[in-house]
Formats: structure tokens, sequence, C-alpha cells
């Protein structure tokens, strides 16, 4: 048993090994009332002068067991009053957000809380918020990411994990165990409150801790609480090491397209070293969801087997909307993709004149001139229309208009369409000319046609218009098609 100094080391060494504080740092300390994160406030408050550290508590009243869920709270507001330290309180109903979000009463309970303390913590101008799970904590970690295929594996939990690019969660007991906890708040005479529901064993955290731990001490390893953290360790200082490096490489691996669109390049992806792999797919995971709550081992290797697979069109749905998918050489990391596919379209033409498509933010500008074209007709665009958006440059084409049946239209694709592309001897199914120039499966359906009065394609928009309407010597008129951005209105002058 560690005396009371010791503990007070083992803190010490805890916080600076990790680099937990900064001189001067406010920190929030999560303040459940129990013993652990009574024990972590009187532990700080004892290194408040070593680090220059000004503390404030925060508790949220979960509402899960009526009036001792009041009590919990009302003892942390003595607490706080007792030591004359700022306190903060907040109160959900946990029960009805976990039914209303369908998740477990766990997960819900640990979303609040922490969507709770970060709050508090910048009201309070925090930069660390302090939680109290141990030693015993970590090894119960390991044995629940074991059982439930985690993302996080044995690496356990990190000692220190950033919310956001202003706040830090911090754990400054993660090296302590349990009995020294209740030997330092007996030593201290310090008061603590008993959560009943840490004896519930319809949690399975609690089955751990309550019969498997005890099982396995028993019978296999009186040290497997031990041997439990130190693989943790171990396996996190690799898993650290392992983002590094992935580190180093994302920004040229990864292009965020929007705030719900993340795309990876597959031929550099698949070089990478597998356990780099696995944290790219997290960091892209992250990046969306805000963390990787609900992912589990079996979703990493979904992802992992789609990413390098040969075959391209494949996808597969994650928990919160998320949707991965291989298109070609690019690995696309969807959020909120889950819903109806993009309806069709069809707009008339003004020729001359300029007509707004709003489903697809573009302007089509046709104008009508005399002679015959300067330059030969392209058999090609150089620039897809599905990435228009990411260019200043219109796409432009010119057509004989004595070839072309006025009037004309711009409307979706649909099944079985099918041209003539300028430069080929016969039709081809526009299906098979996306698939040849690498289309995306998801960007195919806003891929617009222009068609004439005849229902000939004359141009698949950004690739090659059809060999009906081409330019020859004998072209006397002359279509002009713009294609751009929809332009942003002006503003109007008033006066």
């Amino acid at each position: 048993m560690k005396n009371t100094i010791e503990i007070v080391r083992i803190v010490r060494d805890t916080v600076q090994e990790r680099r937990m504080f900064k001189r001067g740092d406010r920190v929030l300390v999560a303040l459940s009332g129990g013993p652990d994160s009574m024990a972590l406030l009187y532990l700080l408050r004892e290194l408040q002068k070593t680090f220059d550290l000004k503390i404030s508590v925060a508790h949220l009243n979960h509402q899960l067991r009526g009036k001792a869920s009041g009590r919990e709270e009302a003892f942390v507001r003595r607490t706080a009053k007792k030591l004359k330290i700022p306190c903060t309180i907040g109160s959900r109903n946990i029960r009805q957000i976990a039914k209303q979000r369908k998740l477990s009463i766990e997960e819900a309970a640990r979303n609040e809380r922490y969507d709770f303390l970060a709050s508090a913590a910048r009201r309070a101008g925090a930069a660390k918020i302090a939680v109290a799970h141990t030693a015993d904590d970590q090894a119960e970690t390991v044995l629940f990411r074991l059982i439930r295929g985690a993302t996080g594996g044995i690496a356990g939990i990190p000692a220190t994990r950033p919310l956001d690019t202003h706040l830090t969660v911090v754990r400054p007991l993660l090296n302590l165990w349990k009995k020294d906890i209740a030997h330092y708040l007996h030593t201290k005479n310090i008061p603590f409150t008993i959560d009943r529901s840490n004896y519930d064993t319809d949690y399975v955290r609690n089955r751990i801790r309550h019969k498997l731990l005890p099982f396995l001490l028993k019978d296999f390893n009186p040290n497997i609480k031990e041997v439990l953290l130190h693989n943790a360790e171990n396996l996190s200082e690799i898993k650290d090491l392992a983002r590094w490096e992935m580190k180093k490489v994302f920004t040229n691996l990864v292009k965020v397209r929007d705030k719900n669109t993340i795309e990876l390049d597959k031929v550099h992806f698949e070089i990478l070293h597998p356990a780099i792999r696995k944290e790219v797919i997290c960091e892209c995971l992250r990046l969306l969801k805000g963390d990787l709550s609900s992912i589990y081992y079996n979703n990493i290797a979904d992802i992992l087997t789609i990413a390098l697979s040969k075959q391209s069109g494949k996808a597969i749905s994650l928990p919160d909307t998320i949707t991965v998918g291989r298109e070609f050489n690019k690995i696309l990391f969807r959020k909120g993709t889950g819903g109806s596919p993009r309806p069709p379209f069809r707009e008339d033409i003004a020729v001359p004149g300029t007509t707004v498509l709003n489903t697809s933010g573009i302007e089509i500008r046709t104008d009508l001139l005399a002679g015959k074209a300067l330059a030969p007709t392209s058999r090609k665009q150089k620039k897809p229309f599905y990435l228009l958006h990411q260019y200043d440059r219109p796409l432009i084409e010119l057509f004989d208009l004595d070839k072309v049946a006025l009037p004309l239209s711009v409307r979706s694709r649909k099944e079985g369409d099918r041209y003539r592309p300028i430069g080929m001897s016969g039709e081809k199914k526009i299906k098979e000319i996306l698939i040849e120039e690498k289309v995306p499966l998801s960007e195919r359906p806003q891929i617009p046609l222009v068609v004439d009065a005849a229902g000939s394609v004359i141009w698949l928009v950004g690739y090659r218009i059809g060999d009906k309407a081409k330019v020859g010597p004998q072209t006397k008129k002359l279509l002009k098609i713009t294609i751009e951005k929809q332009q942003a209105p002006r503003p109007q002058n008033i006066f």
C-alpha cells in the first residue's frame, strides 16, 4: 500500500511526463462526488502551487437515480463551497436522450457529459478538463475493448485527448490504483459519495469489474491488472508512433472536398504500412464524425477490404450516416449521403440567351455566330463536368447550328442513353463512356446532356460533343454553348 506522499508523487510525475499542464493553466475538474473524482480534486489542490493551477469544478446530474442523483449534486455544491472553488452544475435527462437518439444509457451519458464539460470549461476559461480515470479503469477498458472489438483495441485510455483545438482532456490518476486512492481518502479524511449503479451488473463494464476481473485474478493471474496496464502502455506507445507517422503523410493523401466529403488517394494509400493505413482511416472518420464512437474493428477491416480491392463502385454504410466507397483511384468518405438519390432533371435552353439550372448550380449561355470555326472542334474536354465548381474557367463548345434541331434542352442521363462522340465510327453507351473516363459513380447522375428537338445527344457536357453536330468545312452558322458556375447575383444600385 502506497503512502500519501508516494501517491502525490505518482500523480505529479504522471502530469509532468505527459505534459498535462502548463504553468498558470485553468483546469476544470469533472466532479461526480465519487471517491475517484474527490481524490482527483484534492490531489490537484496539493499540486496547485507546483503547477500554478487555477481550479474549478463541474458536475452533471444524469437524472438516472432519482433522489440519489440529487444528493450527489448537493454534495458537489457543498464541497465546492467549502473549498471556495468555482462550480458549474448541469442536468440532463439521459434516459430520455438515449431513447430519442437510439443509444445505450452508457453512450448517451458519456456524450452528454463531455458536451457539458466542454461547455463548462469554455465558460470558465479552462484549457484542460481533468477526469478521474484510474489504472483499474484502464485495465477494465482494455478488456472491454477486446470483448467489443472497439477501434482503440488494447491501447486503452489515452492520458491526454484533445476535444478541440482549445480543449484537452487529461487523466492525472491513470497510474494510480483504486486501492491507493481509497487509502489516500481515508488518510486525509476526505468525504465522498457512492454511486450504487456502479454495482449494477446489467452494464457490461460492471460485469467486467465485478465478475470477469475477479475470475481472472483468482483462476489465471493474480497480477492480471498490472499485465493489462503494461500491455496497454506499450501498445499505446506503438499506436502513438503510427499516428505520428500518419500525420506526416495525411495532408498529401487526403483532400477535403467539403465538410461532408473526404477523398483519399488509393494509389498512395495502398503502399503505406498496414498500421498507418488504419490510422489514416481513423483520422478520416474523426474528421467526419468528431470521434470514433460506434466504430469497431470490423468496420475498419471492411473499409480496408474496399480500399485495397481492384473493383471500383463498392461502398459500405457505417454508424452516424457515414458511407465509405471506392471510386476508381479514390476512396470517398461521406457523411449524410444515405438519403434519396438526386431526382432526374430536364429544362429547355434559350437560344440565344442564358438559362440557369438551379439543380446543378450552373448557367448555360448560348450565342449565335456567323462564319466558320476558327479552330477544329475539340474531341475531348480536359475538364470533367463534375469538377466544374473547382475551376475558374467555363466549359465552351461550338456546334454547326444547321445540323441541330431546335429547341435544345438539357437533361440528366437515362438508362440506355447512347450517342456517337466526335471521332468515333459508331454509337456508344454513355454509361460506358463515363466508366472509361473514371467518373465516380456518385457523380454520374449530375452529368448533364444537351439534346436537340429530335432527342439526339449533341454534347455529353465536359466530354466529347456528338459527331452529328460537329463543325465542318461547310459550316455557315455557329452555335456557341458556354457552361459555367452559377454566378452570385450582383448587388443593385438603389440610387
